[in-house]
């Protein structure tokens, strides 16, 4: 049985041996990237512009936003000005802003006509429907779940930094030919589901934990996994000899 004990050594080498590399690739990519990516989302700004309304007792305006259509968690006095730049936006939410106009007596009007704003600083079609065209083609709509996931993360982590900009121009450049193609086929279409679903996790985990805790987690699980097939190899090995 010694023939298959060195086989199974050399063999277990090998394996330990490549993911020892992947996790060397993996963490001195990571080095690279963490210094160039934000620790929360990209901050973007707008401004609104609104006619004055004509009435003596007329003292001032407030504006109010959030990111839900009606439901506006901030308030802003701007005074008797009709424009104000808003910043410190969310580069990745749509944003819904009202305004009021108030008097002297302190009364205050019904809101106005409420306007609906998504950062335009996203190039190449990369907004809040756009890019990302493997998954929307592997899930069959822009708005599924899976694929804002993707998205955001793009949003946050990517198009934030020179590097990640690279990646995203050339997946732009490369992936819509690919697309049209998973898009034809259902069975490629759940093939390239499945693969993307590690992709999806740790994306999903980098928007809710932080980029540095999910790079933490990520590298420990696969130091177990290195742990754990040591301890199987070993086990295999000595069952081996015994025999």
């Amino acid at each position: 049985m010694k023939p298959l004990c060195n086989l199974l050594s050399k063999w277990e080498k090998s394996l330990l041996s490549r993911l020892s590399k992947l996790i060397f690739i993996y963490s001195t990519a990571l080095l690279i990237i963490l210094p160039l990516s934000p620790k929360s989302a990209y901050s973007a700004q707008t401004t609104l512009v609104w006619d004055p309304v004509i009435h003596p007792d007329i003292a001032g305006y407030m504006i109010y936003y959030g990111t839900s259509s009606g439901d506006y968690d901030v308030s802003l006095d701007v005074g008797n000005w009709t424009s104000v730049t808003i910043a410190g936006l969310d580069g990745s939410e749509t944003y819904y802003f009202a305004a009021t106009a108030y008097s002297i007596y302190g009364e205050e009007s019904d809101f106005s006509n409420e306007v609906q704003w998504a950062s335009t600083t996203i190039n190449n079609d990369a907004g809040a429907g756009g890019g990302c065209f493997i998954a929307t083609a592997a899930y069959g709509s822009a708005m599924e779940p899976y694929v804002k996931v993707l998205r955001e993360f793009r949003n946050r982590y990517l198009l934030t930094n020179s590097v990640g900009k690279t990646f995203v121009q050339l997946e732009y450049e490369y992936s819509q030919p690919i697309a049209d193609l998973i898009a034809k086929q259902d069975t490629l279409r759940a093939v390239v589901r499945l693969g993307l679903l590690p992709i999806i996790g740790v994306s999903w985990m980098a928007l809710k934990l932080g980029l540095a805790p999910t790079v933490a987690l990520f590298a420990l699980l696969m130091a177990l996994t290195i742990v754990v097939l040591e301890i199987y190899f070993r086990k295999v090995r000595l069952l081996a000899q015994k025999a």
